[in-house]
């Protein structure tokens, strides 16, 4: 690509093939007639940024020996605060992925893979108040996708493994 500049910034960019001031350019047109029409050579420059680094205003170099102009962006540091902030919000995405993807439990020689999601448990207090009333089996689905067979009988151990399991999200 090429630009055109003025006052050390870029006015336009010209693609291959474009045009400029009434001149049409062919795609196989060479860099030297971008040139001549007073047109620079555009590079483009992405830094390399960490994660305690972000990206921020626009820095545009030119080499008038050469007729090229090199767009980049500065590099900054982060304060404090928005690490604080980015380390928080990681922490909370692999929590919220650990519990969705859970932990196996075995009823009646079958392994489930349990999820711990905050649905998860009101499903569970749901099915606890149906068995009150007097339901005599049920399926829980729980977010992950696994669903699960359950009578009366094998709720009350399943419900208080669960709460164990899922209360290590919570508990240092």
């Amino acid at each position: 690509m090429y630009a055109e500049i003025k006052d050390g910034n870029i006015t336009k960019i010209v693609r291959p093939g474009g045009s400029y001031k009434n001149i049409s350019f062919g795609k196989l047109a060479q860099d030297q007639e971008y040139l001549d029409a007073g047109l620079y050579k555009l590079m483009e420059e992405t830094p390399v940024t960490t994660e305690y680094q972000k990206l921020g205003g626009e820095i545009i170099a030119i080499d008038e020996a050469s007729k090229t102009v090199t767009r980049t962006k500065e590099v900054l540091g982060i304060s404090l605060e928005e690490i604080e902030a980015a380390d928080k919000r990681k922490a909370q995405k692999a929590r919220k992925e650990a519990m969705l993807a859970g932990a196996p439990y075995t009823l009646n020689n079958t392994v489930y893979q349990i999820s711990f999601t905050s649905d998860d448990a009101n499903g569970l207090m749901q099915v606890g108040k149906a068995f009150e009333l007097g339901v005599t089996s049920t399926v829980v689905k729980f977010e992950n996708g696994t669903t699960m067979p359950v009578t009366p009988a094998e709720f009350s151990d399943f419900a208080v493994w669960f709460v164990a399991e899922r209360n290590r999200f919570f508990v240092n």
